[in-house]
């Protein structure tokens, strides 16, 4: 399906599902009746989000297919050439930080040397300087020790605790977490 075509069904689909946010909003299940009628609309409903979900995967898929493939191709070498180039910054830092040392180390000389020989000093410590290419500090870490991390870098695995949820029903207990059932309406 072509674009111009996506847009006008998913135009006509938006339609429908306001139509039926109004029928929704003033829908009441009194008696039996009712809720015959909104297992009914359940129904419906639940048709309408198929179709929809079916016409957009039928858009995406092939489009997510195609950047999987296209990612899956280049990943070699993107990978590559980002480690050949955290190398080259960490050697490169590595140099700079030695300039930067050695820069110093004349200043600190030419503080306690003869007029003449300490501009000749500062001299090789301003080319020193200029030589070096500028660097930038990046701070990275490294967790050690995940039992003594506090609590606020620590997330919550939710598919783990749902998935023990699921599978003990009212038996599970877990700390900090309020286990209850929750009745939803299947429709087939």
């Amino acid at each position: 399906m072509d674009l111009v075509t996506a847009q006008k069904t998913c135009k006509q689909m938006k339609k429908d599902s306001d139509a039926w946010i109004d029928v929704i909003d003033g829908f009441q299940i009194e008696n039996a009746e009712h809720a015959e009628l909104a297992k009914e609309v359940l129904s419906e409903l639940k048709e309408k989000l198929d179709l929809v979900e079916e016409t957009r995967t039928g858009i995406t898929k092939p489009l997510l297919e195609a950047k999987r493939k296209v990612d899956a191709l280049f990943k070699p070498v993107t990978t590559s050439l980002k480690s050949s180039l955290d190398t080259m910054r960490g050697r490169l830092g590595k140099y700079t930080a030695q300039q930067r040392e050695e820069a110093q180390r004349l200043l600190a000389e030419a503080s306690q040397s003869e007029p003449e020989e300490a501009a000749a000093l500062v001299a090789a410590s301003n080319r020193a300087k200029a030589e070096a290419p500028s660097v930038r500090e990046v701070w990275r870490f490294e967790i050690e020790d995940v039992s003594k991390l506090p609590s606020q870098f620590l997330i919550p695995d939710e598919k783990a605790i749902g998935a023990v949820v699921r599978s003990q029903k009212g038996n599970a207990k877990i700390p900090g977490v309020r286990v209850f059932v929750e009745h939803r309406a299947v429709i087939k």
